[in-house]
Formats: structure tokens, sequence, C-alpha cells
């Protein structure tokens, strides 16, 4: 959930740091060096620290641009988007105003899986303002070891276009990219959520 609704302007940052300390640190600065709102600040897997913000567009990209600087090699990853897609803060839990889409044939599917947060944000967000489609499933760091993945269903035309503009955006960050240009009745359109088990009386630690 965000701590903040997004700004008008649609303005996204997102800083992903390796340690808490380092992470608080440079949400703090973040905060002061200009006026933005934080939508993210926590800890994920594997030990590694995010925060996101938002505000009018000079303020993120000043916060951002410093909250590089100041973070230095704790950084990971960023991403910085001076206007996310309305269904990019959809995916995020956000309730945002925009015009009715086209309807949208989901045909297809397409599967693109990155190694960090923020390269699975900024490949979400360039495959959504590609062409038309719908988000299916985002996750992001947390039971995933770290990585990220996010599943969108289009017209397989829309989709191959797509695919091949988020792995040019992600870069060497992409893990895997696959269509399904037809899913069977039976898949589900996302995998499911991992269970523990714990044996009757054995001590969860």
């Amino acid at each position: 959930m965000l701590l903040a609704p997004p700004h008008g302007s649609g303005a996204f940052a997102l800083l992903e740091i390796q340690d808490t300390a380092t992470g608080m640190w440079v949400a703090d600065y973040v905060l002061k060096r200009a006026p933005v709102q934080l939508l993210i600040c926590r800890t994920t897997e594997p030990g590694k620290f995010i925060l996101a913000f938002t505000g009018d567009v000079a303020s993120v990209e000043e916060s951002y641009h410093h909250g590089q600087e100041v973070a230095g090699d704790s950084l990971i990853d960023s991403v910085l988007l001076q206007g996310a897609h309305h269904e990019f803060w959809s995916s995020l839990g956000a309730e945002v105003d925009h015009e009715p889409d086209e309807e949208v044939n989901q045909e297809s599917l397409l599967t693109i899986e990155c190694f960090t947060i923020a390269s699975t944000l900024r490949s979400l967000d360039a495959g959504l303002k590609q062409a038309p489609s719908k988000v299916v499933h985002l996750q992001l760091g947390d039971d995933y070891g770290g990585k990220g993945y996010f599943i969108l269903s289009g017209v397989l035309e829309d989709i191959e276009a797509i695919s091949q503009h988020c792995a040019e955006v992600a870069g060497e960050r992409l893990v895997s990219e696959q269509i399904i240009p037809a899913p069977d009745p039976d898949l589900p359109r996302a995998p499911g959520v991992a269970v523990t088990l714990h044996l009757p009386g054995s001590t969860k630690k």
C-alpha cells in the first residue's frame, strides 16, 4: 500500500538501496531536498531497502538525482518517470482519475521478469505506453527473492511489440520474457503465492 496518493503530475521516482541504514538516511535527504511525498519506505527481500516518492516533476527530479548521489555505491538501481501511465499507478494500488480505456482484447499473455524492482517498474511503464494492454499481475521483491515480474494481457501483435520494447528498456537487468499467444482456459492468469507448511508439533522459527 502506498503512503500517499500520486501527485497530479504523475511523476514517480524509486531508489533501490542495498541496506536499511543508508536507505533511511537517503529517504530523509530526499524529503528535505524538495517538496516531495513518500510513496514507499520499507525493506524488501533479500535485505534491500526501497523508497519511492512523488510530487511535481521538477521537485521529483531534484530529489531523485541528489538521492542517487548521496546513496553512492549503496544504490542498486533506480527509476525516474516524469509521468507514469495510469495503469502503472493502478498496479501499485493507487486510485487515479483517467479517461476510460478502450476495451482491450486479452487474448495473449506476456510475462517480463527483471533482477531489480526498479527495472521491473521501468519496463512496466514503458510497456504500458508502447501499446494497449492490461496489467494482470505485478510482483515486487517480497516472496520472490528481491526480483520482480509483471504479466500483461492484450492482442498478440501489441504484446509482441511490448515484449520487445520492455526487453530493450530492461537491458542487462532482464531475467526473461515469454509470450503465451493463446493461453489454455485452465491456465491461471497469474501464478499462485507460495505457501510454507509446518508439520504438527514443529516449532515455527
